[in-house]
């Protein structure tokens, strides 16, 4: 909280004035950046709506990552996320998605992007250490030779990581494709 008040300029004393506590405040936090993006209808496609709403929230646990974990400690409000989910639904339900699957969908696409922002995060972080995609590609390689992990070699064999890792839309994809089959 001191780090909070002296990047805002003012004493802890006054911030508290304002918050309860650091759980108040990550809360307040959450829920006005969760806030700030809303989907608008322009007549887009259940699907599109799916991605656009997938696109945000990568977008802003990009930004700020440690609202993944904010969230496992449940330390995000709940009132920003509810009213997001209403918005989409909205949407998803004005185009025939009848409300419990919307809310599925809705929940789903959320999972695949967190997974998502965490692969990415855990990506970057292994890249770095290693001295980059290459070196770490090279060095699982390396690592999964000397053990025999012929499957893990294989699938490495191209010299590369493979792109899904930290990108949520393959999944997503596929997760519409589902529905359309669905249908």
């Amino acid at each position: 909280m001191a780090l909070v008040a002296a990047r805002l300029g003012t004493g802890v004393a006054t911030l508290y004035g304002y918050v309860d506590n650091k759980n108040h405040l990550v809360q307040l936090a959450a829920e006005r950046l969760r806030g700030r993006d809303r989907i608008e209808d322009r007549g887009q496609s259940w699907q599109d709506i799916l991605r656009e709403h997938a696109a945000m929230l990568f977008a802003l646990l990009c930004e700020w990552p440690r609202l993944v974990q904010h969230m496992m400690d449940g330390e995000v409000g709940e009132v920003s996320d509810l009213e997001n989910a209403d918005a989409v639904l909205k949407l998803l339900v004005a185009r025939g998605v009848p409300a419990k699957k919307s809310l599925a969908l809705y929940y789903a696409v959320n999972q695949l992007v967190i997974g998502a922002v965490v692969g990415s995060r855990y990506r970057q972080a292994l890249a770095q250490a290693a001295g980059g995609e290459a070196a770490l590609a090279r060095g699982l390689r390396a690592r999964a030779k000397g053990r025999g992990l012929r499957a893990l070699q294989q699938g490495l064999g191209g010299g590369r990581l493979p792109d899904v890792l930290g990108d949520y839309r393959a999944a997503l994809e596929m997760l519409i494709g589902q529905k359309e089959q669905a249908e």
